[in-house]
């Protein structure tokens, strides 16, 4: 099926009133509005064989519940909690915990009951609903003597449902109840305690801090990076140690211990780092580019001309970890020029984050029903862009403004197309581009300039670093200038390379005639770009410089140079 649908198509879903489009409704608005009655929810929400999470499923049903929170609710919700059958009493708690999208509703009346519950139940599975359904309350009956006095009950789950409802309580019982259950024989009893107790940094003290390092070598891996984040909060050096030797063990959880090395080093935990790279960091003690040891070495480095064994590591895992330099050799002998671009990219890598960081999907996001659903709108809003995997940003570039979004999707998601858009060869880069190209209509001035600053450092390091040989360069040239043409960059890429005329532009110059086709695959190049392009290369200045180096390269590859010489034809447009 073509995907250039017609906006009118990319409407469905909307509120159609008297032909009139309106804003699409949230997805608690939609909850709220459902049609069903509170008798009708309930009854599905009892309902065991309705599982998952879709329409008519009992977990659909709950949260139904919970966003209405209307006295009714309220009520039908006791009246359960009362019942003679253990299910029904198990609903019933699990409505008050969430009662309100929030603030909670009715959070006096709520606690009162799941208290008596804890108190008077019978069925423990009961008990440890009414205890998890406390801590979703967020009410100060949390925190409530009997709840404080389960926390060596003798059953693991109550003992779990006391750790996950005492988080972020600061009162004293509290965080004594919390640090004994981190010394629980259970690891996901001591993982919530470690939690409750890392990430409340109000709590703090040489008592607190030896509790987070004893569980620092604690054998699950989870409540070791709960207690590392904890220390890492508090700015605590201890952690260091501990975190690089996370950092270095392969594991499938890794992010964990990446996002406490960015919480320790000051870096946005919603930005994507390499591991090697935080390694290298975390042993500068700081953001590599900022710190003064970083820099006083890199100042060594540039009046020595030799790269230290840490330096020449940093580089090397820069040019891994972001992948925005693939056609690069590997970065293993810079020189001074070439090693201020790799900073300036750098930089131009974390201006994009910030200068992008408050855009966010619509909340009247536009999607065709037919091909993608609320669950998937639900997970993109939910998922900071960073932690998408490749094969979902390539599934989302394919859907944005087609099945998916409009200017404002495209925006959210271009940081990550442009950090890592032309770095990973499993995404389609020009068509990434071409969909960036439509949202930057609706770029801020300053927007405009920090993708100007990223494009720039990225030509800069480009013409600065020598393309690999054998073709292993991914035709990185026609790509970075096909994402310069779709940004409105172009004009400022070629007069970087008609003012530079040494070895690595004529060489970057040749990998765009050796592959002409990549400039525009699909044809998305617009008309007035080709023009600017042409022009350019039928200058004088351009013409005679690719003339001379095909003359030389004929020398020594007479197939090659005819090869070059059918590239610039087809690029001059004859």
């Amino acid at each position: 099926m073509a995907h250039d649908w017609s906006t009118s198509h990319r409407t469905v879903g909307k509120i159609q009133r008297n032909g009139v489009r309106v804003r699409r409704l949230t997805i608690h608005e939609r909850l709220v509005r459902d049609p069903r009655s509170t008798d009708e929810l309930f009854t599905i929400a009892l309902d065991e064989r309705r599982e998952g999470y879709g329409r008519g499923s009992a977990h659909e049903a709950l949260i139904t519940l919970h966003a209405r929170a209307t006295p009714d609710v309220l009520e039908r919700a006791i009246s359960l909690c009362r019942s003679t059958e253990a299910a029904q009493r198990i609903l019933g708690a699990r409505v008050l915990g969430e009662l309100g999208n929030p603030p909670r509703a009715f959070p006096e009346t709520s606690g009162a009951e799941l208290l008596r519950l804890v108190a008077d139940d019978p069925d423990i599975d009961v008990v440890v609903a009414a205890i998890y359904a406390l801590g979703h309350l967020g009410h100060t009956s949390a925190e409530d003597p009997l709840i404080i006095a389960l926390h060596d009950h003798q059953d693991e789950r109550v003992r779990r449902g006391v750790a996950f409802t005492l988080c972020g309580r600061t009162s004293t019982e509290s965080v004594q109840a919390l640090l004994n259950l981190m010394r629980d024989p259970e690891p996901e009893v001591r993982d919530w305690a470690t939690t409750g107790i890392g990430g409340t940094i109000a709590i703090d003290g040489p008592e607190i801090r030896e509790a987070l390092l004893l569980r620092a070598t604690d054998e699950d891996k989870i409540t070791r990076a709960e207690a590392l984040h904890g220390l890492a909060r508090r700015h605590d050096e201890r952690v260091v140690p501990y975190l690089l030797e996370e950092l270095e063990a392969p594991q499938e959880l890794s992010y964990l211990f990446e996002n406490v090395a960015k919480c320790h080093l000051g870096l946005p935990e919603d930005k994507m780092f390499d591991g090697d790279f935080l390694r290298v960091a975390l042993r500068y003690q700081g953001s590599p580019y900022e710190n003064p040891l970083w820099r006083h070495q890199m100042a060594t480095f540039s009046e020595s001309g030799t790269l230290t064994k840490e330096i020449e590591e940093f580089f090397r895992d820069f040019n891994r970890g972001c992948r925005n330099v693939r056609g690069s050799a590997r970065i293993q002998s810079l020189d001074r020029a070439q090693t201020e671009a790799a900073i300036r990219v750098m930089r131009a890598i974390a201006t994009i984050d910030r200068i992008f960081a408050s855009r966010q999907i619509s909340d009247t996001v536009e999607y065709c029903d037919h091909c993608t659903n609320a669950e998937y709108v639900a997970y993109l809003r939910s998922t900071p862009r960073d932690k998408l995997s490749e094969d979902e940003v390539f599934s989302l570039v394919a859907d944005l403004t087609n099945t998916f979004g409009c200017e404002i999707e495209c925006t959210w998601l271009a940081p990550r197309l442009l950090r890592d858009g032309l770095g990973v060869p499993s995404y389609d880069v020009e068509l990434a581009m071409s969909r960036l190209r439509r949202a930057r209509s609706i770029w801020s001035g300053e927007e405009i300039k920090a993708v100007n600053f990223f494009l720039s450092a990225q030509w800069l390091f480009v013409l600065q670093t020598m393309p690999l040989p054998n073709g292993n360069s991914l035709s990185y040239t026609s790509t970075l200038l096909n994402a310069s043409a779709q940004l409105g960059f172009l004009e400022s890429a070629l007069d970087l390379f008609r003012h530079r005329n040494d070895r690595t532009s004529d060489a970057r110059l040749l990998e765009l005639l050796d592959d002409p086709d990549s400039f525009d695959s699909y044809g998305t190049i617009q008309p007035d770009d080709y023009r600017t392009l042409q022009a350019w290369l039928r200058s004088p200045q351009i013409a005679n410089r690719t003339s001379s180096l095909i003359a030389q390269v004929a020398i020594h590859d007479e197939h090659r140079a005819k090869s070059l010489k059918t590239g610039l034809a087809t690029l001059q447009g004859g």
